[in-house]
């Protein structure tokens, strides 16, 4: 039943984002009366960190798994990270919203703490690897890059091409590859560029 509420939440976080999710949504997909879900969820934060867990354990699995078919050129390895997570969160929908909801990081448990500051370092890894520096602008550099490709889909950019999340993938693959080959061809370009200012 734990399983089962977890995935109709993914479905519910689809179709109404975090705005629109409620447990009775959940319970009423998975055939259940509105109060069987706190029997293992205390309240609505819990079963969305609960999805943020899964959220996040199956994200760092495919991006693991993709990173690791790359091989062993750093840039390779961050760009097949890139369009993994890209990947990933087009069609698993906004759950991974639940992973990054400011709200429910006051409440998050431990285990899914631990797991995400996993999760961060093996990326400031791949992208200090690839840039040939751990630089806080280059990690910044990758994540908007890589969201703004998840938030150009869901604006609906991508439609007018009949891109499929295959495609999108591929873009945010090869576009964080230009950018990493960027840093490393342009070793004077300050790491900081607010460090001057």
């Amino acid at each position: 039943m734990r399983a089962a509420l977890i995935e109709a939440s993914f479905e519910i976080l689809a179709e109404a984002g975090l705005a629109g999710f409620s447990v009775a949504k959940v319970a009423k997909l998975v055939g259940v009366s509105s109060g069987a879900p706190y029997r293992h969820f205390g309240d609505r934060d819990a079963l969305l960190n609960a999805v943020a867990e899964q959220a996040s354990l199956e994200a760092v699995e495919r991006i693991g798994t993709a990173v690791e078919a790359a091989g062993a050129d750093p840039i390779l390895r961050l760009s097949a990270c890139a369009g993994a997570y890209v990947g990933y969160v087009i069609t698993r929908g906004p759950a991974i919203d639940a992973i990054f909801a400011a709200d429910l990081q006051r409440e998050r448990e431990g285990r899914l703490n631990t797991a995400s500051q996993a999760a961060l370092g093996m990326l400031r890894g791949l992208v200090s690897a690839a840039g040939g520096a751990d630089s806080d602008t280059q990690f910044e550099q990758y994540l908007a890059m890589v969201n703004g490709y998840v938030a150009l889909y869901e604006a609906g950019f991508f439609h007018a091409t009949h891109y499929n999340a295959e495609n999108i993938a591929a873009h945010a693959a090869h576009a964080v590859a230009t950018l990493a080959a960027g840093w490393r061809s342009m070793p004077g370009l300050s790491p900081n560029p607010t460090a001057s200012s």
